[in-house]
């Protein structure tokens, strides 16, 4: 399944825009205004790892005979309200977007604002204008650049060039504001998560011994490995792009689809727990196993869908991450009725089964943080945070969450004898996925049986008789006070 989530992510991956931190390429300037970039400037302060201001280094190049009376201006414009709004949404003219940029910088030879230089190359006269500019301010603010020549009567290209800093070390030098802090998050993160993907293969080869290793496991160690690699190819992401200035957009691309997987598996987890499977029942119901196959892979394509979304459709004029997309909010939003199964499976499993109530009280108000924490992280970023701080916010805290989750499973996960919540006590070879059976769910499940008073006589937790056939009740007697059936409890 691996491999092919693998191959699938390298055909996603040959999706990649051209806008980044240091942003290159050519645009053919058929209107008269045109926007180009947008970058996140950090609050303008100087400490002991920078001694620089936040500055742009800019390159604009063309052929002055294709328009020998155009004369391009870069615009700035802030994100203040009045500011980019008003002006990249509303049909405003060319010269009402011009005036309302507070800072501009003209293209033209000979030039009092650039170092331009003319030269012919294969006997046409080209034009290369550079400069700098530096920004101070009192906090992070996003700026947007545009290039406008109201004049313009024909088709104009234009080179590019934009060389962004927000500092003079690594961890800030090309990230936007909105980014920082989140490689060392990442790299934080790699480094225990490997630590809970050597954990499981532990727990794994102890699980297998006694045959409690469980498909549920299994998926559960799917899912921290599924995440441990998207934690590289983020980490990846974030260090590459932080001392080039380009982003490799295929590593992201990567990293958000394995993370889609490991978050689709891991809620596949949450929904066989709440519905009882290998905890108190061998048998998953076709109802339940074709409602969890539904959620887990609506939230896959749709996590899919947003990640597409982001690379190929969005509007980064607009949209600042990619939980303000369509499918993101689309994405939020299915989160509450897989929440609303899960604590409805949690409370009825947990009632029917008294013994196991403690375990499914504490599963349902635990991993209800987890799964309600992207939409109502999504609603506090939208709604209640700056615009400049949404990102990192979103990313640092789900990593953080995600984090928590897996530890508290590992915990339940323990193969000890001092761990009360372990939630297993059937033996791998007697679960199946079929139909429930009328009355007690199945012949290994959890009973509520009192204790005998007689000291002599050992007291059980499973019973492993059907109370409705003699001949399979003495059998099960038989096999009940055999060495093997007695080990099957040592972690219940």
């Amino acid at each position: 399944m691996l491999t092919g989530i693998t191959t699938f992510v390298i055909i996603i991956s040959c999706f990649q825009p051209s806008y980044a931190l240091i942003s290159s390429g050519i645009l053919q300037m058929s209107s008269k205004w045109g926007f180009l970039v947008r970058f996140c400037y950090e609050e303008g302060r100087r400490t002991r790892f920078s001694n620089s201001d936040q500055q742009l280094n800019y390159t604009i190049s063309y052929f002055q005979d294709t328009c020998p009376t155009c004369t391009p201006t870069l615009l700035f414009y802030y994100d203040s309200p009045g500011q980019w709004e008003n002006v990249y949404r509303n049909a405003l003219t060319c010269e009402e977007k011009w005036a309302r940029s507070p800072h501009r910088i003209k293209i033209e030879y000979p030039s009092r604002s650039s170092y331009c230089l003319r030269e012919n190359i294969t006997g046409r006269p080209f034009i290369t204008c550079s400069g700098s500019r530096s920004f101070s301010q009192a906090r992070d603010r996003w700026w947007y650049i545009a290039v406008s020549d109201c004049s313009l009567s024909q088709t104009f290209t234009v080179n590019y060039n934009f060389v962004f800093t927000n500092g003079d070390y690594f961890l800030v030098r090309h990230y936007s504001a909105d980014e920082i802090g989140i490689t060392e998050c990442s790299l934080v993160s790699l480094i225990l998560t490997f630590g809970m993907v050597c954990t499981t293969f532990v727990y794994s080869s102890l699980l297998a011994s006694r045959r409690l290793n469980h498909e549920t496991f299994k998926t559960f160690q799917m899912s921290v490995c599924s995440y441990f690699i998207s934690l590289i190819c983020l980490s990846v992401y974030y260090c590459y792009y932080g001392t080039t200035g380009k982003p490799p957009r295929s590593y992201l691309v990567a990293a958000r689809i394995f993370e889609a997987f490991a978050t689709s598996t891991f809620l596949g987890v949450l929904l066989s727990f709440s519905t009882g499977y290998t905890i108190v029942k061998s048998v998953m119901s076709l109802t339940a196993f074709s409602v969890l196959l539904a959620l887990t892979g609506s939230f896959l394509l749709l996590q899919v869908c947003a990640v597409i979304w982001e690379e190929n459709v969005f509007d980064p004029a607009t949209v600042l991450y990619m939980y303000q997309s369509p499918p993101g909010y689309l994405l939020a939003v299915v989160y509450v009725p897989a929440w609303c199964y899960f604590i409805v499976n949690c409370v009825r499993t947990g009632l029917q089964f008294k013994r196991k109530a403690a375990f499914y009280l504490a599963l349902g108000i635990f991993y209800s943080i987890w799964i309600l924490c992207l939409p109502v992280m999504i609603l506090i970023a939208n709604a209640a945070l700056p615009d400049y701080s949404r990102q990192k916010s979103v990313t640092i805290t789900q990593q953080i969450v995600w984090l928590i989750s897996y530890t508290y499973m590992l915990i339940i996960f323990l193969p000890s004898q001092s761990n009360l919540m372990f939630p297993f006590h059937l033996r791998t070879t007697k679960v199946d996925l079929g139909e429930d059976t009328p009355g007690q769910d199945n012949n290994y499940a959890v009973s509520e049986r009192k204790a005998s008073k007689d000291p002599t006589v050992p007291s059980y937790d499973m019973v492993v008789f059907d109370p409705g056939s003699a001949g399979k009740r003495d059998d099960a007697i038989h096999r009940m006070f055999t060495v093997e059936n007695v080990q099957d409890n040592q972690y219940g």
